[in-house]
């Protein structure tokens, strides 16, 4: 099983040659014949700020806010899902393409490079939630957030016994509670 942002050329050969049962797949891809897709999840983002930015003193982030600003893109997370956490995100979200846009090779030199107030960045809700640095902060983006979908893809309508197994994890965790 491999992860990508979207399809690649290379995955998407993969799985319709059979050398791959699945993959997990960073947002929606396009529709492609013989290919299967099922969404697993949705990775909430969070904004990560210079804890002496003006958006620092906010509870929540709109994304229109970030326009025009440095954005730094995590590249050691994953080379083709940091870009969409990054200029693309912004780009759609705000409509304007982010002036100036850095990366980083470590959650370290992002970090800093923040705290230094050279840049602002977008995480996953799971790293802001277990990381703390001095200098930055983490703000919700919007009243309902911000996600990337995770999902799976497969070759095929009928899904591999594990797929399965991992599309059945997933909607129990979706499933109203009875209490």
């Amino acid at each position: 099983m491999e992860h990508n942002r979207g399809y690649s050329a290379r995955h998407a050969q993969a799985l319709l040659a059979g050398r791959l049962d699945a993959a997990v797949v960073f947002g929606v891809p396009e529709p492609m014949s013989g290919l299967s897709y099922q969404r697993l999840a949705v990775v909430e983002l969070q904004l990560v700020c210079p804890d002496r930015s003006p958006l620092a003193e906010q509870d929540q982030i709109n994304l229109g806010q970030l326009g025009g600003l440095a954005l730094m893109a995590l590249m050691a997370l994953d080379a083709n899902l940091s870009p969409a956490l990054g200029p693309a995100l912004i780009s759609t979200a705000c409509g304007s393409p982010a002036a100036d846009v850095k990366t980083a090779d470590s959650l370290e030199a992002l970090l800093m490079t923040v705290a230094a107030g050279g840049a602002v960045a977008l995480l996953p809700k799971a790293v802001t939630s277990t990381v703390t640095w001095r200098g930055v902060c983490y703000r919700s983006l919007g009243a309902a957030g911000l996600g990337v979908e995770l999902g799976i893809s497969w070759p095929g309508e009928a899904a591999p016994a594990l797929v399965a197994c991992l599309l059945d994890s997933a909607n129990w965790w979706d499933r109203p509670s009875t209490d």
